[in-house]
């Protein structure tokens, strides 16, 4: 019973890895000297304007994340620092998602651009995990995740 939380800890761990700026860097590195550079520089245009409009979205919302207005019901599963956990300056607020928005913003076009159907397969399947991810592991609301996904298509 223990390995099986564990790979699931690891599992959510890994998603949001993917869609956080770490992973979103090195996915748009591999594209940009491993596929296309030109294909590479376009994604990396697009998360970076994800990833600094969404911030601003963040400040003027001010919404806190769910294991902040619940500790009672709620633990974040993917947080390395357990002191920083209630620290809204650490964590950020929780509407609307980056994870949600960036990983839609990437692969989808990355999928657009490479033609195969088999990608456009892994976009969509790592768009619902990491959406999904988040309101497992207590960091956003279901809300929060789909005005990200939406941030992307608006």
């Amino acid at each position: 019973m223990q390995a099986n939380f564990s790979n699931f800890g690891n599992l959510m761990k890994l998603l949001a890895f993917l869609g956080a700026e770490t992973g979103l860097l090195i996915s748009v590195l591999i594209v940009m000297f491993c596929w296309k550079k030109k294909v590479g520089q376009r994604l990396a245009l697009i998360v970076v304007a994800v990833n600094m409009w969404l911030p601003m979205i963040k400040s003027i919302v001010l919404r806190p994340r769910p294991y902040m207005e619940f500790p009672d019901r709620l633990k974040p599963l993917v947080l390395d620092q357990e002191g920083a956990a209630m620290d809204v300056a650490a964590q950020g607020y929780s509407f609307p998602s980056m994870h949600s928005a960036s990983i839609p913003a990437l692969y989808f076009p990355l999928a657009n651009e490479a033609k195969k159907k088999w990608l456009w397969i892994i976009a969509v399947v790592l768009t619902l995990s990491v959406g999904i991810s988040r309101i497992v592991v207590g960091m956003h609301y279901p809300t929060d995740v789909l005005a990200g996904v939406i941030y992307y298509y608006g």
